[in-house]
């Protein structure tokens, strides 16, 4: 989710890295990101079934993103 900037450079960074084959959302105001007290780039926030989150800071590659969804889905 991008935020805390302008709008247009997320849809540039979009359309360079061809990410744009699923949806994506822009959080202008960051409330998002304080609900989860996660203002760090490159950054992700797991959210399982019950709505635990959970912070990971630091780019994650493919696998490692698969295996942290795989994870979510069978607990």
């Amino acid at each position: 989710m991008a935020g805390r900037g302008e709008r247009s450079h997320a849809e540039l960074f979009v359309a360079d890295y061809g990410l744009d084959g699923f949806r994506h959302t822009f959080d202008a105001t960051a409330d998002t990101w304080s609900e989860f007290d996660h203002f760090f780039v490159p950054g992700y926030v797991f959210i399982n079934d019950d709505g635990t989150a959970t912070n990971h800071v630091g780019a994650l590659g493919h696998e490692q993103t698969m295996r942290r969804l795989t994870e979510l889905a069978e607990n």
